[in-house]
């Protein structure tokens, strides 16, 4: 379905938001983010990069950052993005600003913007700018979700994730096709608890397995020991993301490749941001 641009009004700024509920970016394969001072940056390009790259393995989006420029309608022009971010400077007015889209979307009539107003750092985080970015932007928030029913030996729910050969004796054991990555801890805003819950938006990686025995047991994921939980928690669900997985191995790598400025490092992450099969196990804990 075609994109409509919408501007939805928020406390302090404006987003568009895709009709049909569906990622703004999705048929997009140029963000510009145009306004932005590299010396005191308002959002976090890597961190945007790091995330569509670990949700949308397939996908590749490129990013370009321009600086306020005193005539901006040639440099935006010639870069021909599908979506334009556009920061708001010192003073620009709303006005301004939308007089700039109407001219730019003359010329490229399928052009879809995004007006933020200036966030000095001190007060917003480039981070938490990207954050609340992607979620404007209805970024999927699921990495995967398991649920197992370890009596029955059936997989209850696998969203954005295939579980096979599934077994459930004495240990409960399975393989794992992931369709994308976490965002890796180093990439989200800091703030301890305040960083989990936004994060959470926007990274949902659980597991849950119910009719276990009672006791503790040890979580495995290819031979490595994540941690030993009561059953409780395995009922309850485990949030992965908190864990030293592979996976957020695997992305901290995708998040290396992104901060590199060296063209030919920077591509490398198409081969690193494959989601790969993983084996888990959970096994009684003997004492």
């Amino acid at each position: 379905m075609k994109a409509i641009l919408a501007l939805v009004l928020f406390p302090g700024c404006c987003f568009p938001l895709q009709a049909d509920g569906g990622f703004y970016l999705n048929d997009a394969s140029r963000v510009l983010i145009y306004g932005d001072d590299p010396a005191r940056p308002q959002l976090d390009a890597a961190f945007l990069e790091t995330y569509i790259a670990t949700r949308f393995p397939d996908k590749e989006v490129e990013i370009i950052s321009l600086q306020r420029d005193a005539a901006p309608e040639p440099g935006i022009l010639a870069v021909k993005p599908a979506v334009l971010v556009l920061l708001g400077g010192n003073n620009p007015t709303y006005s301004e600003s939308n007089e700039l889209t109407s001219k730019l979307k003359a010329a490229m009539p399928s052009l879809r913007v995004t007006m933020m107003p200036f966030l000095a750092p001190q007060f917003r985080a480039p981070a938490d700018a990207s954050l609340d970015l992607l979620v404007s932007w209805n970024a999927p928030a699921v990495v995967s979700v398991v649920e197992i029913d370890a009596a029955a030996k059936r997989v209850v729910r696998s969203e954005n994730t295939t579980v096979r050969e599934l077994e459930s004796d004495l240990v409960v054991a399975w393989s794992q096709d992931d369709r994308s990555l976490p965002l890796p801890a180093g990439a989200a805003p800091a703030g301890g608890v305040t960083r989990m819950a936004r994060m959470a938006k926007i990274n949902i990686e659980t597991l849950q397995v119910r009719g276990l025995g009672s006791g503790q047991y040890r979580l495995s994921i290819d031979g490595w020991s994540m941690g030993e939980f009561w059953r409780e928690s395995f009922e309850n669900g485990i949030d992965l993301t908190l864990l030293p997985t592979p996976m957020l191995k695997q992305a901290d790598r995708v998040r290396a490749l992104m901060l590199e400025r060296e063209e030919p490092k920077r591509g490398e992450w198409r081969h690193a941001v494959i989601p790969q099969t993983h084996d888990y196990e959970i096994a009684p804990v003997k004492r």
